[in-house]
């Protein structure tokens, strides 16, 4: 028996049955029954449209109408239950289910019927929990609140379905079973409707009734709607007990998947629409309590006896028969032709069906008793949230005009959401149970519109050798089932590899290859294993092909069964079995067992040589790699693009550019360079390597091969070495020799535009959108670096994209935190923190060392402390970059021996941490601690770069070892081969300003290969006053003044050098000029952590309650400072702070400092 099923038909009759129609053609079936999930819209006429639970203005007749006439006549057998978007006054009428239309049947608000020897169960409505205790107070013609409560589950229809006992095969519920995401790929469903996440998360999402009647019932299938959108689970009732195939569908539009097509084991038809015997028993025992009130039913006073009300209704069933009373019109169906006036609504009306079965089981009919539904409270307004709390947004309805719009050919369209599936005789599953895990998590395959499906001609020849008797030669057989098999059919694979009457070890091996070359390891395994149960032995093609499923999931344990398997049956000579044991070996990371196995061959071929080299390169053993290159030549093997390609991503520094150009070499003399992957390694390789013209060369001499990623190879060659105008030509360059960019492109270029080239960034960012990748994660991702790195001012931006993505992986939440934590707002990014924590998003290190930083920043020990307990816990405690956090986080808090341990705890070869801890030691002011790290750091050969030098020279520039300093600096380009950058001749001018030479200073400025920029310039700046220097502070000021205009310090700083010496015409001159160009001095705060409690201040600061107190002990430090005699010190001291905080007024200094003292 095949029968459709249908998410939300939302009154589209037409469209449904012509898209089952056209899956008939398409596939040479019928369809003997079609299930739909709710919505109904069963509307016969332009006053039922009253009782529709949508907005005026979305109401429409659709086609429902043409079946209540007579126009049309279902051509399936029709089954549905209600949603909450129904003609509801119509529904009530057919409460215990009846004939909406002719060969159409309503199951009622709860109901069980039997087609053919299949029972059929369905809740229609959906569950609100303020609702379900009450019984069915609403009555036609509905309110603004009763229209909304009347589909609302209560539990006298769910207790009802209950009390079924007798095994149900299909239930229907609009909503969700509450849980049943777990059973399936509930992150996929979060993806699509991400703000389903925290009703996920907690449970939350759908119906608790449904949860117990899937718990109590277990059928086979549960079928549901209601949130627009397919998904598919698999509940396991206890450990060996039976399985639920839930499965969610679409609403009825094109392109949704809104259609199922399932195949049922069942007896021969024809099958027809009848009463179920249990079902009308429990309808007759129940019927007494019906609540008509918003009281509650008493469950429990029920007086008939179950066995004799069973037996009674078998009688009354074989005397009558068990088909549904005939369907009877009961109010005139829409005419299009005629406008009907709205009038009063006729109230309820009586349905003759429904009265002929409560006539037949002997039962009052209580449907229109209006005088108890009198004791229903005024309701509160329309569109409350209470009312819609519980009703997914109405979002289908605004797509229900383009609906009724649709041509004919929109609708034929509809057939690509059409699915198929099967079911094996003995298993309940929506698929047949050797199918993988890697496709089940949808249960059913999609099923592509005529034309589509790369398995036609397959299934064209299947067909004719099928008529010709051709499939008993397993030779024909085989041949099909590898077709079906390259064309990842998996489904008419299983049913042909299932039906053959004869198989062979090809047929196994068929069966392997497919799933493995789908990425189905999981049920390549499960074949091999059914290969050996059914006594075929394994030969070397199926260990080629299980080896290779093996080493692509990464799982050596069973790798190592097979290779005892290949020892056993004497395989281990085969090259072809050996040389894929090799390859997982390699792949597996396991490279000395991959050597083993490649001494053990008999034969070495090309394959094995590659295999084994990548093995080395993929664990980054450079030697031993080209050590194997080596040999591979001198027995004669011939070089390879998969020999050539793995080596080549090693060189990717410029120590190695020698060796790039002797495997270009070789590249050349082996007719090589016309391979696409050598080409593109050979690009990247020499861009690494710091030779971007040879890389041209490469690129050039391409001409006629490139494909795509020889065009990203030279895009990213040309971002990494800052040509961004050659590499935005470039770009344009490859569409214009038709090549389309894809992400990768696309996030080259995004991420290499900045503050300095804003323009260009916009221009990328607007293609972006005009191409319709905004939704890409790594685009997005991108874009989100790309506003970070600009200025402080694009963070709304880069927010705004954040906020906007659909799915957000790790690396966009680390952006954004990382984005916090560069540009101060630290609170910000420790609030993000928390919120990543609960997206339940992984947390890896680059998260643990921005939220760090922000804890430096803020100098919360504390809280930084506890963030150094979830490293621990996350197991990146020795993480170099989480560690340097730690370090530098421990520094700023004055903590400089904890920072010490956690530099202790990390591996010793980590540049990043050994700069850490000589920075934290030389802004400690234990300058000869930091040299001495300096030194124990070349001893031990750990690579030095240019932020160890400036580590260094800070050092020097705090303890005032101005000739050691210097000698730092010349010797940094000659001894080390690292050149002086910006910030190491900041550095040196920051040394000998604090000795106050300022000539050298300035000669050292004057020798730059470069010009300053503001760092240097506001370092000279700050030395010019603190050695009184009016007048060379008076010039580099003004070229501060030209290049950062909106820069307070240097106003700040410059005014109050000239208030010091009394020029008053020119420091008003300064301040005017602050004014004019509107800029404030911001004030500088600090912050200290007492009990848990963060207290924030800046100069001459009373807001602090006790702030009398403090001043009192300020006052008492300030004359022990005096008595000691340390002026000299102080002034260093004030010197220090106002040059890295902000310059403030003498007077402040002297306060602030000793805040800082008493703190």
């Amino acid at each position: 028996m095949k029968i459709a099923v249908e998410g939300c038909m939302h009154g589209d009759l037409d469209n449904v049955y012509r898209t089952l129609q056209h899956y008939e053609k398409l596939h040479n079936t019928t369809i003997d029954l079609l299930l739909c999930c709710g919505d109904f819209q069963a509307v016969r006429n332009e006053k039922d449209l009253d009782s529709l639970n949508v907005p005026h203005k979305f109401r429409s007749m659709n086609t429902f109408w043409k079946y209540y006439s007579g126009e049309a006549v279902a051509p399936y057998p029709t089954i549905f239950i209600g949603g909450n978007h129904e003609a509801s006054n119509y529904l009530w009428e057919l409460y215990y289910g009846g004939w909406a239309a002719p060969n159409i049947y309503f199951l009622g608000f709860a109901g069980v019927v039997k087609f053919g020897n299949l029972r059929i169960g369905g809740l229609s409505g959906i569950y609100k929990q303020p609702n379900f205790l009450k019984g069915h107070f609403e009555r036609p013609p509905f309110n603004d609140s009763t229209i909304r409560s009347v589909y609302h589950v209560r539990e006298y229809d769910f207790h009802k379905l209950m009390q079924v006992e007798e095994p149900i095969d299909i239930f229907l519920s609009h909503d969700w079973p509450v849980g049943i995401t777990d059973c399936g790929d509930w992150k996929k469903l979060v993806q699509q409707k991400p703000y389903f996440k925290q009703e996920v998360q907690e449970r939350k999402l759908g119906s608790k009734p449904a949860a117990q009647l899937l718990e109590k019932l277990k059928p086979p299938y549960w079928f549901s709607a209601h949130l627009h959108c397919k998904f598919a689970a698999r509940v396991q009732h206890g450990e060996y007990g039976p399985v639920t195939n839930f499965l969610a569908l679409d609403k009825c539009q094109p392109g949704r998947k809104f259609l199922q097509v399932i195949e049922i084991e069942s007896e021969p038809g024809p099958y027809e629409i009848q009463y179920d015997e249990e079902w009308l028993e429990i309808t007759r025992r129940f019927n007494s309590i019906f609540p008509l009130t918003t009281r509650s039913a008493n469950l429990w006073n029920v007086r008939l006896d179950k066995q004799e009300c069973r037996q009674w209704v078998r009688s009354k069933l074989q005397a009558r028969g068990a088909r549904p009373f005939e369907f009877t019109q009961t109010v005139p169906p829409y005419n299009p032709s005629q406008s009907v006036a709205y009038g009063s609504f006729p109230g309820h009306i009586r349905n003759p069906q429904t009265e002929s079965l409560l006539h037949f089981l002997e039962l009052p009919y209580l449907l229109d008793n209006m005088s108890q539904s009198s004791e229903v409270l005024p309701s509160p307004h329309r569109g409350s949230v209470e009312e819609n709390s519980e009703d997914i947004p109405i979002d289908d309805v605004d797509e229900l005009e383009e609906d009724a719009e649709l041509t004919l050919s929109d609708q034929l369209a509809a057939a690509h959401s059409v699915t198929g599936s099967s079911k094996t005789p003995k298993e309940n599953s929506l698929i047949d149970t050797s199918l993988d895990n890697a496709y089940a998590e949808e249960l059913m395959r999609q099923c592509p519109a005529a034309g589509a499906n790369p398995s036609t001609t397959v299934s064209i020849t299947h067909c004719r050798e099928f008529k010709l008797g051709a499939l008993a030669d397993v030779y024909s057989a085989n041949n099909i089932l590898n077709g079906y098999a390259r064309c990842q059919d998996f489904y008419l694979a299983h049913k042909m590899f299932d039906d053959m009457p004869h198989r062979d070890t090809v047929s196994w091996n068929t069966m392997i290859a497919g799933h493995v070359n789908y990425g189905s390891f999981e049920g390549a395994w499960e074949i091999l294993n059914s290969m050996k149960r059914c006594g075929f032995d394994s030969d070397g093609y199926t260990f080629g092909s299980i080896l290779k499923g093996v080493a692509c999931a990464c799982r050596c344990d069973l790798g190592q069964q097979v290779h005892s398997t290949i020892v056993k049956t004497g395989y281990v000579g085969n090259v072809y079995s050996g040389s894929a044991l090799l390859d997982m070996y390699a792949k597996c990371g396991r490279v000395e067992e991959a050597y083993v196995v490649f001494k053990s061959l008999p034969e070495r071929n090309s394959v094995s040589w590659n295999a084994l080299i990548a093995g080395f390169v993929q664990v980054g053993d450079r030697k031993t790699a080209f050590w194997l290159l080596n040999f591979m030549e001198q027995e004669g093997v011939k070089l390879e693009d998969g020999t050539i390609s793995p080596l080549l991503t090693l060189l990717d520094d410029v120590e190695f550019y020698k060796s790039v150009a002797q495997l270009h070499c070789k590249i050349i003399k082996h007719g090589l360079g016309c391979e696409s992957t050598v080409c593109n390694a050979t690009i990247t390789s020499y861009s690494e390597c710091g030779s971007i013209e040879d890389a041209e060369r490469v690129f050039d001499a391409a001409f006629g091969n490139r494909d795509l990623v020889t065009w990203n190879s030279m895009l990213a060659a040309y971002l990494v070495h800052n040509n961004e105008l050659v590499a935005s030509k470039l770009f344009i360059d490859m569409q214009m020799h038709g090549f389309e960019p894809d992400i990768y492109s696309y996030t080259s270029i995004i991420s290499a535009y900045s503050e300095v080239n804003k323009n260009h960034g916009n221009f990328y960012h607007g293609l972006v959108i005009k191409r319709g990748l905004e939704k890409s994660e790594p685009i997005s991702n991108a874009l989100i670096a790309r506003y970070l790195k600009s200025n402080k001012n694009s963070m709304e931006e880069a927010l705004r994209i954040f906020e906007s993505m659909e799915s957000k992986d790790r690396v966009s939440w680390n952006s954004i935190l990382t984005g916090f934590s560069q540009i101060g707002l630290n609170e910000d990014a420790l609030k993000l923190f928390g919120h990543m924590r609960f997206s339940e998003v992984e947390i890896d290190h680059y998260a643990l060392s921005a939220v760090l930083r922000s804890c430096s920043d803020l100098a919360t020990l504390q809280l930084g402390q506890q963030f150094h307990a979830l490293t621990h816990k996350s197991g990146f405690q020795s993480n170099e970059f989480v560690a340097s956090s730690l370090i530098f986080m421990y520094t700023k808090c004055g903590i400089i021996e904890d920072a010490r341990k956690s530099f202790e705890e990390t591996p010793r070869d980590s540049t990043i941490t050994w700069n850490s801890i000589i920075f934290g030691y030389a802004q400690h002011g234990q300058g000869y601690v930091a040299l001495d790290l300096f030194f124990q750091m070349k001893k031990e050969k750990v690579k030095l770069d240019h932020i160890t030098f400036v580590a260094v020279l800070t050092a020097c520039s705090h303890m005032g070892l101005v000739e050691q300093g210097s000698k730092f600096l010349k010797s940094m380009e000659s001894n080390y081969g690292i050149t002086p950058r910006m910030e190491h001749y900041a550095c040196a001018v920051d040394l000998y300003g604090r000795a106050g030479r300022l000539d050298e200073a300035k000669v050292l400025i004057a020798a730059m290969p470069f010009k300053p920029d503001a760092m240097v310039l506001k370092t000279l700046l700050g030395a010019c006053r603190a050695c009184g220097n009016i007048e060379l502070a008076a010039q580099i000021a003004g070229h501060l003044l030209d290049l950062e205009p909106e820069e307070h310090c240097t106003y700040v700083l410059l005014s109050d050098m000239y208030g010091h010496l009394k020029r008053w015409d020119e420091k008003a001159s300064v301040k005017r000029l602050m004014r004019e160009r509107g800029v404030r001095k911001v004030p500088g705060w600090s912050w200290i952590e007492v009990k848990n409690e963060v207290f924030s201040f800046k100069a001459e600061d009373r807001s602090h309650p006790h702030c009398e107190e403090i001043y009192f002990v300020l006052g008492l430090l300030m004359e022990e400072i005096r008595r000691m005699d340390v002026a000299a010190n102080l002034n260093v001291l004030m010197h220090d702070f106002e040059h890295i905080d902000g310059y403030f007024d003498d007077i402040h200094l002297q306060n602030h400092d000793s805040v800082l003292l008493a703190a």
